[in-house]
């Protein structure tokens, strides 16, 4: 695009040049594609100092330059100007902003570091043939099981140069390494001729070597070498500077590099295309795979199994038998086999499955969950502990392994597994209530170590109910929880029928066998406001005002204000208004407060 808009001779195209670059530059920045973005600052920048140099160099005129200068930075402008208005009204973040993100640090990276440092672990490990061309996906998932989450396996090293050297070992990277190295090499070398034969650096060599630093850029980040159209661009990128290379060598050095009769070439490259028939066969299977694999992924994802055996038997699990997440298609099926009441099949595939991919421990968990249901928990537990020990930072394994050890009473070995997995996943609602789950299930009522921890989980996650819940059970049992429910829905029942005496008593009652539900002392309170007992009702949301949810205290605050009213006491009420508007600062509060205080003021 640069090169046409800068080289074009008609009008018209230079136009659409300019006209189209403006929003290839904007797309990129509002889908904030920060390699994509890198690599279109690095390019812009280096065709200005080409211009600038050659402007120097006196190569072209200084009003031509100018110009040039000006149809290239221009349209680079005006997208950061639309970038930054779609920006402020849509609240996402401005061209700078992303920009200001690009860092070479373990934080931005999205786990790249991690990538790369375990595939140059596993090529030390197995510096010769490594793990062969595409396993990759099944041999980072031991390296890396510490930092794996779910099942989301990381089959790209984010990296093509290092995922290459972790496929095919030293060698094959150095070879790969070579493809890039020899055509810098002869792109430098055209430079330099057509430097040497003309004193100045030729447009169309340097704009070859602009491609080659995008796609560098990408291949150092990403991996484009898993692209179809990046690999069908950069081949024919390839075979240009190939092209471009040999047409500038001497008569002499053509004629040496081509040793060979004519039809020795053809016969070669006729040998090769036989030799990629099975090859492009395999990519065929591939391809009507993956589209297969589509729905079956989904309701995998959305834990819904409705496909029938029909459906089932039109996918492929032998090859490819990996679906392209890495997971055994095998075992993915035999899921919907054991719903569906063939169980012996099921577990014939789960055994097929694991030699597929055993790095994954998916079939382990799966048999696990399937001898859970059909209360063999002994033998769930081997299984669920190999998943766990394989891929223990892995929700699904953390999960079946706990119910497992809850089972067997293993109170030591829930909180070291917990532990363990809190050291990798950090303080997640998902581990905590795991965990809870299996403590409530092992521990006697009134456990110090369990209240604590069950403390611990609900000072972290204080609005969620089923923690809650739990941290309530762990302290006062599930008996006096359930009765407190009980006594607290008699009294929703006498406050809907305006019987407050009742409703009041109820939800005192509630209270007292469940102090640490203050949704239990706020309807006391608002039971005794409606029944005009404000003395008693603001002892109650004094209590309420201990409640880790703010939407409890905030009401237990305003009736508490409104009570003192009631009982004359308006310099304690303002003080309370005070409170509240500032805390909670609502229109409402603030009326409240202008009323009241102005009133004791006048009083």
């Amino acid at each position: 695009m640069l090169y046409i808009l800068y080289t074009a001779k008609n009008r018209f195209l230079k136009i659409f040049s300019f006209l189209l670059l403006i929003p290839s530059i904007l797309a990129l920045s509002i889908i904030e594609a920060r390699s994509a973005i890198l690599s279109s600052l690095i390019v812009f920048i280096l065709f200005i100092s080409f211009l600038v140099y050659q402007i120097i160099a006196k190569a072209i005129p200084l009003k031509k330059g100018l110009i040039g200068l000006l149809i290239v930075i221009v349209p680079y402008f005006l997208a950061y100007g639309l970038n930054s208005s779609i920006s402020a009204k849509t609240k996402r973040s401005n061209l700078t902003e992303t920009v200001g993100k690009i860092a070479f640090t373990e934080e931005s990276s999205n786990g790249r570091f991690q990538y790369w440092s375990d595939a140059y672990r596993y090529v030390m490990e197995n510096p010769i043939f490594a793990s062969g061309l595409g396993n990759w996906k099944i041999a980072s998932i031991s390296i890396g099981k510490e930092h794996i989450k779910g099942y989301t396996v990381p089959y790209h090293a984010h990296n093509d140069f290092v995922h290459v050297f972790a496929e095919t070992g030293i060698l094959g990277g150095l070879a790969y390494l070579s493809i890039f190295g020899f055509l810098t090499f002869y792109l430098f070398l055209m430079l330099y001729r057509k430097y040497k034969a003309s004193g100045v650096m030729e447009l169309q060599y340097f704009f070859l070597l602009l491609p080659l630093v995008v796609y560098g850029i990408d291949a150092g980040l990403n991996f484009p070498v898993a692209r179809p159209l990046m690999q069908s661009s950069f081949a024919i990128f390839a075979g240009l500077i190939l092209t471009l290379y040999l047409s500038t060598l001497p008569q002499a050095k053509k004629d040496a590099a081509q040793p060979f009769n004519s039809w020795i070439p053809k016969g070669t490259n006729i040998l090769f295309l036989v030799l990629l028939l099975p090859s492009m066969a395999m990519l065929v299977r591939s391809y009507i795979s993956l589209t297969q694999q589509g729905r079956l992924l989904y309701e995998f994802n959305n834990a819904k199994y409705n496909l029938t055996r029909a459906e089932l038997d039109e996918i492929y699990d032998d090859i490819p038998n990996l679906t392209e997440t890495a997971m055994p298609i095998k075992a993915m099926k035999a899921r919907y086999y054991y719903l569906q009441g063939n169980k012996e099949e099921a577990y014939e595939m789960i055994d097929k499955a694991r030699i597929d991919n055993p790095d994954i421990y998916f079939s382990d968990n799966l048999k696990a969950q399937f001898l859970f249901t059909e209360k063999k928990y002994d033998s769930a537990y081997v299984y669920a502990k190999k998943a766990f020990e394989g891929l223990p930072n892995n929700m699904p394994h953390y999960d079946m392994y706990m119910k497992t050890l809850a089972y067997k009473k293993m109170n030591a070995e829930i909180h070291e597994v917990f532990e363990r997995v809190r050291s990798m996943a950090g303080d997640t609602k998902t581990i905590w209530l795991i965990y809870l789950r299996a403590v409530a299930q092992t521990t006697p009522l009134g456990n110090p170590y369990a209240m604590e921890k069950a403390y611990e989980g609900y000072s972290l996650f204080p609005s969620d109910d089923t923690i809650f819940t739990l941290y309530r059970i762990l302290t006062y049992g599930q008996q006096r929880v359930l009765e407190a429910e009980q006594l607290f829905n008699q009294g929703s029942a006498s406050y809907g029928q305006r019987d407050f005496v009742a409703a009041s008593n109820f939800f005192i009652q509630a209270f007292d066998k469940d102090p640490l539900n203050y949704a239990y002392s706020l309807n006391s309170g608002l039971a005794l406001y409606e029944n005009k007992s404000f003395e008693e009702a603001a002892k109650y949301f004094d209590l309420t005002q201990n409640s880790k949810r703010k939407d409890n205290a905030e009401r237990a605050l305003r009736f508490k204000g409104l009570s003192l009213v009631n009982l004359g006491e308006f310099s304690k009420a303002c003080a309370v208004f005070n409170k509240l508007k500032n805390q909670y600062p609502k229109r409402m509060y603030q009326q409240e407060f202008q009323k009241y205080c102005f009133r004791s003021n006048n009083n």
